[in-house]
């Protein structure tokens, strides 16, 4: 800890700039740096749109339980991410 400190006061470090992503739901954002995950907290299927930018590059609407969106950083750890409880619709 004491070497990480003594680095941060000498500004021996660097900013990275990181992906992101974000899931919106009405009136809800929520952003994630590695990974976003939602799915129904119920039994049914709903459906939804997936955009990349501004483009939706899987067509008009998907129909299933969930989606699991993730950066390039999150690509080994959005399984932990899938077990877990996020975000109910």
């Amino acid at each position: 800890m004491d070497y990480a400190v003594e680095r941060l006061v000498r500004n021996e470090y660097r900013i990275e700039e990181a992906p992101r992503v974000e899931v919106s739901y009405k009136d809800l954002k929520i952003h994630g740096l590695n990974e976003v995950y939602f799915f129904r907290k119920y039994e049914y299927a709903t459906r939804f749109r997936v955009f990349i930018g501004r483009e939706s590059p899987y067509g008009d609407e998907l129909f299933g339980d969930g989606c699991l969106a993730a950066t390039s950083r999150g690509s080994t750890a959005y399984s932990w991410t899938a077990g877990e409880e996020y975000l109910f619709f």
